[in-house]
């Protein structure tokens, strides 16, 4: 009994393993297309107005409250 209860662990842990690493890559892949980054061969923006442009899709990083910390 014992060999097969730690086959069923290895077996459990692998398939984790596998979904977790999938849910990774589907959120990277979303908050790369939901927020329109630019690809990695990208030119820079030609203007300053340009860059406003492709930064107003990041959304802000505000810090928590002290209340909250």
């Amino acid at each position: 009994m014992d060999a097969y209860s730690s086959w069923m662990t290895g077996l459990a842990r692998r398939i984790r393993d596998t979904f977790s690493e999938m849910n990774y890559a589907s959120t990277r892949a979303t908050a790369m297309l939901m927020y329109n980054a630019p690809e990695p061969g990208d030119r820079a923006p030609d203007t300053y107005a340009e860059f406003l442009f492709r930064t107003a899709a990041w959304p802000a990083q505000h810090e928590p409250p002290a209340r909250c910390r």
